[in-house]
């Protein structure tokens, strides 16, 4: 029996349960699979009790009440944390593990013990188009240091969750949960790995299905997550302001907040798009000075190219 337990978060996922929990059965390696359900209202619980029934390593939880979908996750995470069980990968219905998903994560850990995550590229699929994540061309130990600063300066490294196995140790460690307040888990990884290695393993192994993921379109649509991300930077840059020599650490928090203008000011409008300009272009005499910074004139030359297009 593998180390790494599948959680399966669950809630009104009739249509999908079965097509996640199929490919956790054909596993080459077998692994045992926890659905956490949140109180669902259809036949969520009658399609894994029948898997159940057939296959001994698949395991129904159900939630006294509902927890809210965060809240599910974290329940999984206590679960997990509460059992025998040293990795997790997390599943979202409707996701999909390629057969040898499990089997081939178990061997980087055997290989590289104190890892607090292995990841990969996935398979991207919405409607008939199917594309393939990449993070790098092969696969690589990232140590620590440069994974946290890897996920400071450039948004986050794990990629979706169907693509990630955490360590128990290092889930414990940093005492990390998912926080309700944000739309997506780079703050969970970012504290995951502040002081944990993760492993890049070049070979897909699992499959993202926007179809089955009813918050997707919100999130890719919403600005919150432009925000969020530069947050989630912004905290993993405090929480590591030590470790970097002061220039470095300035440079990144410039970056950081040019980031925040960069990436959300497309969503103000063009009399808000005016006002800043005005604010802009107020201090541009400074540069004669040599006292406006190169951020500053690099976020003037942004919004002068916006301004000409709205």
């Amino acid at each position: 029996m593998s180390s790494i337990v599948v959680m399966v978060p669950a809630y009104n996922s009739e249509k999908s349960i079965a097509l996640s929990l199929e490919s956790c059965i054909a596993q080459t390696v077998c692994a045992d699979v926890v659905i956490v359900d949140n109180c669902s209202t259809d036949t969520t619980r009658d399609i894994v009790k029948a898997f159940a029934e057939k296959h001994p390593n698949v395991t129904l939880v159900v939630n006294e009440k509902n927890l809210g979908r965060i809240g599910n996750f974290n329940q999984c995470l206590d679960l997990f944390k509460n059992s025998k069980y040293e990795y997790v990968q997390f599943l979202f219905t409707g996701d999909v593990l390629k057969p040898d998903c499990i089997e081939e994560v178990q061997e980087v850990f055997k290989q590289h013990p104190d890892l607090g995550a292995v990841f990969w590229p996935y398979e991207f699929k919405e409607g008939n188009s199917i594309g393939i994540s990449r993070h790098y061309e092969e696969s690589r130990y990232l140590p620590p240091d440069e994974i946290n600063e890897l996920n400071i300066i450039d948004g986050g490294r794990l990629g979706a969750i169907v693509c990630n196995v955490y360590s128990k140790r290092a889930i414990v460690k940093s005492g990390a949960y998912f926080n309700e307040v944000f739309i997506g888990k780079a703050d969970f990884d970012y504290c995951v790995l502040q002081h944990h290695g993760a492993f890049h393993l070049n070979k897909v192994l699992s499959t993202f299905n926007v179809e089955h993921h009813g918050t997707f379109q919100y999130a890719r649509d919403n600005y919150r997550v432009n925000i969020e991300g530069s947050f989630n930077s912004a905290c993993a840059l405090e929480r590591s302001r030590h470790d970097f020599p002061i220039e470095k650490y300035e440079k990144y928090r410039s970056n950081i907040i040019m980031d925040i203008f960069k990436k959300n000011i497309h969503f103000l409008k063009a009399k808000e798009l005016i006002a800043i300009q005005s604010i802009v272009i107020a201090e541009v005499y400074r540069i004669f000075k040599g006292c406006l910074s190169f951020e500053l004139r690099r976020l003037y030359r942004h919004v002068k190219q916006i301004y000409r297009r709205s």
